[in-house]
């Protein structure tokens, strides 16, 4: 009979741990979080955001840090931040959509004096997705003052490289093919994917495109400034981003139809464009 009962246990524990597992699975924007919690104040000391999107707070943990800033604004937004004595302090702002999400955060090193945040016109930009009720992270930009560069872009990704998948010429010598190279463009216009402004339009060093998906080449300027080189990076960025990897190759997730889980928050300076 004890038998009977460990058996029934066990079976119990391995199709229910399994399903959870599979149903479940890892929280992409959580991961993503909190390996890049050192630039977020306070994530993971007392917020978070769960598997689905939404905020959470916990009060009992908020009291333990005393000169944390907390405020929710009249719109609905959320400001978390540092509270030194004097100075600047780091502060995040997340904006929530209509189903209680953290679609973006904005990151500033700011004034003390909260009021002053709207100002900065530096920042970190995290926009998270969302598909099949969970939740991704969709894309992270630095704001300058005029201009806008994007570390990682998980849809971009996707779509890229979905493209080189099935158009294996891109990959071809001298940087793939003026067809493949404007459809390489048109995607990373579309996603409104600036370069550095250190790369320059060349075609003397022409190099098979096979042997750079082991490294960037950072050397050759002139062969990173085609859009096959700048869709490499981007891919390379996506693929050794803990919580953006995990989505990125998660077939299930890139599956998901359904409009309303696709709805993501638009990036800022959207108009901005380049290779």
């Amino acid at each position: 009979m004890i038998k009977l009962k460990f058996l029934f246990l066990f079976l119990f524990l391995f199709i229910f741990g399994g399903f959870s597992s599979v149903a479940f699975g890892e929280n992409y924007c959580d991961t993503y979080l909190s390996d890049g919690a050192g630039i977020i104040p306070h994530y993971s000391d007392f917020w978070n955001i769960k598997e689905d999107g939404s905020f959470n707070l916990d009060k009992n943990a908020k009291a333990e840090y005393r000169r944390s800033y907390y405020h929710e604004g009249s719109n609905g937004e959320i400001y978390i931040g540092e509270n030194p004595p004097i100075g600047y302090k780091r502060v995040v702002k997340l904006t929530l959509d209509a189903n209680k999400r953290v679609s973006q955060m904005e990151i500033k090193d700011t004034p003390f004096d909260i009021e002053k945040f709207s100002q900065e016109t530096v920042a970190k930009v995290i926009t998270l997705g969302f598909k099949g009720g969970k939740c991704y992270p969709l894309s992270k930009s630095r704001v300058l003052v005029d201009r806008q560069l994007t570390d990682f872009n998980t849809d971009a990704c996707r779509e890229l490289q979905n493209y080189l998948d099935r158009n294996k010429q891109a990959l071809d010598c001298k940087c793939g093919t003026d067809r493949t190279n404007q459809v390489l463009q048109n995607i990373l216009d579309a996603h409104h994917i600036a370069s550095p402004s250190w790369f320059e339009m060349s075609d003397t060093k022409p190099i098979n495109a096979k042997q750079a998906k082991n490294g960037w080449l950072i050397n050759d300027h002139n062969q990173l400034s085609k859009p096959l080189w700048r869709t490499l990076m981007l891919i390379e960025d996506c693929k050794r981003t803990p919580g953006v990897n995990a989505a990125f190759d998660d077939k299930k997730l890139w599956q998901v139809t359904d409009p309303e889980a696709d709805k993501n928050t638009k990036p800022v300076n959207e108009g901005t464009k380049g290779i």
